[in-house]
C-alpha cells in the first residue's frame, strides 16, 4: 500500500518536477587554478541561525512550462537524531508550475554531527505536499563516511547511504567542479532507489557555485524521475 502510495504522488510529481543538466567545463573563459584550495562547507554552517535563500526560476524542457519557487535554508539548535546529538538543518522548496498554477513544497531537515572538523550527515526527515497529498519519510539506518573540511577541483567522495521509514534507500556523493573566475562547483548528487523495484527511481543534485571560503553564491537544481524523460531546470543566487 506504501508502494502504490509512493507511485501515485510520483505520477503526479511529473507536472511539476524534473530534470536539470550543467556541462561542468564548457563555456568557462577564466578557469579556476586547479590548486585552489575550497572549503566544502561555510565556517559558520554548523551554527544556529546560518542560513541560505535562493529565488529560483527555471524551465521544463518538455513542455516550455515555466517554473518559479525559492529555496532556503537554516540551520538550528542541536537535537537528538536516532539518538545520537545532532545539528539539525531545516531546508524547504516550493515551486510554481507559472503555466499551470500548481505548486509543490518539499520541507524537512537535515541531519549532521556536531563536530565541523568531522562533519557526517546522519540522515533526514521530511514531508512532501503535492495536491493534498503528503509523503513522510525519515532515515531510519545509515552507512555514513567523513565529509572532508576542504578540497580542489576534481575531488569526490561518498557521503552515506541511508534507508528510510519507506524502505527506500538513498545514495549521497559529492564532487568539486570548476566554476571559473576563482570559483568552484560543489555538487551534491542524492540517488534514490525503492527497495522493492530495484531500480533508481529518482536522483536529485544540489550544485553551489562556492568561493575558496565555502560561501555559497548560487544554486542549480536538478529532480529527475529516471524513467519519464521529463525535465525541469531551476536556478538562482544566494540573497
Amino acid at each position: 500500500m506504501e508502494l502504490i502510495k509512493k507511485i501515485t504522488l510520483v505520477v503526479l510529481l511529473f507536472q511539476l518536477y524534473a530534470c536539470t543538466s550543467e556541462d561542468d567545463n564548457g563555456g568557462i573563459e577564466n578557469p579556476t587554478d586547479p590548486n585552489t584550495v575550497f572549503n566544502l562547507f561555510p565556517s559558520d554552517y554548523l551554527t544556529e541561525g546560518y542560513s541560505e535563500t535562493y529565488v529560483l526560476s527555471g524551465q521544463e524542457e518538455l513542455t516550455g512550462d515555466t517554473f518559479t519557487g525559492s529555496f532556503t535554508l537554516q540551520t538550528q539548535v542541536q537535537d537528538l537524531f536516532n539518538s545520537e546529538s545532532a545539528v539539525p538543518m531545516y531546508k524547504e522548496l516550493e515551486i510554481t508550475n507559472s503555466s499551470t498554477g500548481g505548486t509543490s513544497t518539499k520541507s524537512g531537515v537535515d541531519y549532521y554531527s556536531t563536530n565541523y572538523t568531522n562533519i557526517n550527515y546522519l540522515g533526514y526527515s521530511g514531508i512532501l505536499h503535492f495536491s493534498g497529498i503528503s509523503s513522510t519519510q525519515i532515515t531510519e539506518s545509515a552507512s555514513t563516511t567523513m565529509l572532508p573540511i576542504t578540497g580542489k577541483i576534481g575531488d569526490s567522495g561518498v557521503i552515506g547511504t541511508y534507508v528510510d521509514s519507506y524502505d527506500d534507500t538513498k545514495s549521497l556523493t559529492w564532487s568539486i567542479h570548476d566554476a571559473g573566475n576563482g570559483n568552484a562547483k560543489l555538487k551534491i548528487v542524492t540517488t534514490t532507489s525503492p527497495n522493492q523495484l530495484g531500480t533508481v527511481l529518482l536522483i536529485e543534485e544540489e550544485t553551489y557555485t562556492i568561493n575558496p571560503d565555502g560561501v555559497r553564491l548560487s544554486i542549480v537544481i536538478r529532480i529527475e524521475y529516471t524513467y519519464s524523460g521529463i525535465t525541469i531546470n531551476l536556478n538562482g543566487n544566494n540573497t
